[in-house]
């Protein structure tokens, strides 16, 4: 959990790719095939990587990244993600997007997705697949000031 109207990082162990069948139609002389596609997205907050080496980052937003690569590379950028409730030049400020969010109350939520592809380049037909995951965020509210 995080507390809200903070930016300290929490991580998140345990976020691992694959797909059985990804070198069936590949050959070792030809491994573009065996890229796959990600996306790392949040309902409000910002998601970071363990690392970005070897990624082709195509989407670098605050809620949102997309990149593709080789699996190894891919699993050591999402081994552990690092979730923040805001950016700290915006936590506690009104000029944040999440000022006095929590998933407290009102049903409000929070969660990170992340979607792998293997962008149709094994099998027959070529048709993407799709796998995902949702790991939910727990924003703990704070007792704020009263106000006068």
């Amino acid at each position: 959990y995080r507390l809200e109207d903070t930016f300290k990082s929490l991580s998140i162990a345990g976020v691992k790719a694959t797909d059985i069948d990804l070198w069936e139609t590949c050959s070792f002389n030809f491994p573009e095939c065996t890229k796959v596609d990600v996306s790392v997205v949040t309902l409000k907050g910002s998601t970071g990587l363990n690392t970005r080496v070897g990624l082709s980052v195509y989407q670098n937003k605050r809620s949102s990244l997309g990149f593709g690569s080789y699996l190894k590379d891919i699993n050591s950028a999402i081994q552990v993600l690092f979730y923040q409730v805001e950016l700290q030049e915006l936590a506690a400020t009104s000029d944040s997007s999440v000022f006095h969010y929590n998933t407290q109350h009102s049903q409000q939520k929070e969660y990170i997705t992340v979607i792998l592809s293997d962008q149709g380049s094994t099998g027959a037909e070529g048709i993407s697949e799709i796998a995902s995951t949702e790991i939910p965020i727990t924003i703990v509210a704070v007792n704020d000031d009263p106000i006068i």
